[in-house]
């Protein structure tokens, strides 16, 4: 969270440095909210590779859940048909 607040900040500050160039700066130093603005990019590069990160993660482990809510269904079917083939009502008297 903090990365978030820092490239804000760093924005904020490439702004204002653009704005202070322009009234009194010079050639020299006009760098300064270019890279002000690549910094706060960085910063903001973070936070959203970490955030992939965990939403690959999520997606993942969300694939295996329905897999396996899959196989408790087709179980439940079959359970089902074979408790009726048998003569004997399905679960819950279904």
């Amino acid at each position: 969270m903090a990365t978030l607040y820092t490239a804000t900040v760093l924005f904020v500050a490439s702004s204002l440095a653009i704005a202070l160039n322009v009234a009194y700066g010079s050639m020299e130093t006009a760098g300064l909210p270019s890279g002000l603005a690549l910094l706060g990019g960085l910063f903001l590069l973070v936070p959203a590779s970490c955030s992939y990160t965990r939403a690959v993660t999520t997606c993942a482990s969300s694939s295996a859940t329905s897999t396996s809510i899959a196989f408790l269904e087709d179980s439940y079917e079959k359970g089902k048909k074979e408790g009726v083939a048998a003569g004997r009502p399905g679960p819950a008297g279904l």
